[in-house]
């Protein structure tokens, strides 16, 4: 690495999670993507398809996220009821807001 304005180079470490809503071929092909910085990057793809793709793991996202809640925010959540666990899995899930989502649903006994 250089610094802006350096004559020097200095030795980094680093390690570069990239994600897109796009494939990425098919970006660096329509040219939204520069080819170099895609070979840069594609080392190691993992194709993880969106929440409404894949239901059946909402159960175990709203778990681990309650978790995450509980421990962050020093709650007691113990759970969702079946009723919100259906429209969780009824939700469409057009976007990224699934975490958000099922937080809010969530309930909590003293």
């Amino acid at each position: 690495m250089r610094r802006l304005g350096g004559s020097s180079d200095l030795p980094v470490s680093a390690r570069v999670l990239a994600a897109t809503n796009r494939r990425p071929e098919l970006a660096v092909k329509d040219k939204l993507l520069r080819e170099d910085l895609f070979y840069r990057l594609n080392v190691f793809d993992i194709c993880l398809p969106p929440l409404r793709n894949r239901k059946q793991d909402i159960p175990a996202i709203a778990e681990a996220l309650i978790a995450r809640l509980n421990k962050k925010h020093g709650c007691r959540v113990t759970g969702i009821t079946h009723e919100v666990l259906q429209r969780l899995i009824a939700n469409p899930w057009p976007g990224a807001s699934a975490a958000q989502s099922a937080g809010m649903c969530c309930h909590s006994r003293p």
